[in-house]
């Protein structure tokens, strides 16, 4: 059955436009509860409209830390149920969540729970994405995005000393390796001795105590 986008948005729309007029946390828990209850299909025909307050936020982060990662987290629970679809959203997040982290290490001690945040939700939204979306995700324009991706997850895992950080950041390069399509190697072929040598060195480390983790490291090489 055909969705009526415009019938279907009404119950969304006041709280999409609060949080684009003011972003305020019991606003998106409200918007987040509604999609939690909403059929995935609805979700996927409206998310166009139910992630652009959302990515208008992440391009210009005015709140504390905490919100922006409710924002990411909100993106990440959106995406677990939803179908990506949309080519511009899935390049428009990646790239903001990236440069929001490049803004708070310029600023401050960095956020663990900003980076699990921000790991959780590329992976969320990459399992998500349709094979038209995965196609766009690994075509030159991404090169970039995908680089600093996967460099960061690669010091996480090695320099992090929170195991869900090191197990999450593994767990993005194991999607993007079990995502790949005719083009990866386009863009990983570059990417790889350096991804090959950090991930030996993570494998060898003496102080890395949780096998798992090393379990991980293997399998993502």
């Amino acid at each position: 059955m055909e969705i009526d986008n415009e019938l279907a948005f009404r119950t969304f729309r006041p709280h999409c436009m609060e949080l684009v007029k003011c972003p305020d946390k019991a606003t998106l828990e409200k918007l987040e509860l509604l999609c939690s209850c909403a059929d995935p299909a609805i979700l996927t025909a409206l998310q166009e409209y139910l992630i652009f307050p959302q990515q208008l936020y992440l391009k210009n982060p005015t709140k504390p830390t905490n919100y922006t990662i409710s924002v990411i987290r909100f993106i990440s629970k959106f995406y677990k149920r939803a179908v990506l679809n949309q080519g511009f959203i899935l390049k428009d997040v990646l790239t903001a969540m990236l440069g929001v982290l490049s803004s708070v290490e310029k600023q401050a001690t960095p956020n663990e729970d900003l980076k699990l945040a921000v790991c959780e939700c590329s992976t969320d939204l990459i399992s998500s994405a349709e094979d038209e979306i995965l196609d766009q995700l690994y075509s030159e324009s991404m090169k970039l995005v995908i680089s600093h991706l996967v460099y960061s997850s690669l010091s996480w895992a090695l320099e992090e000393k929170f195991p869900n950080l090191r197990s999450s950041s593994l767990h993005l390069l194991s999607i993007l390796v079990e995502k790949r399509n005719q083009d990866f190697h386009q863009i990983f072929q570059t990417l790889l001795p350096g991804i090959l040598s950090k991930l030996a060195k993570l494998c060898q480390d003496p102080q890395l105590i949780q096998s798992s983790i090393k379990a991980q490291a293997i399998r993502v090489w």
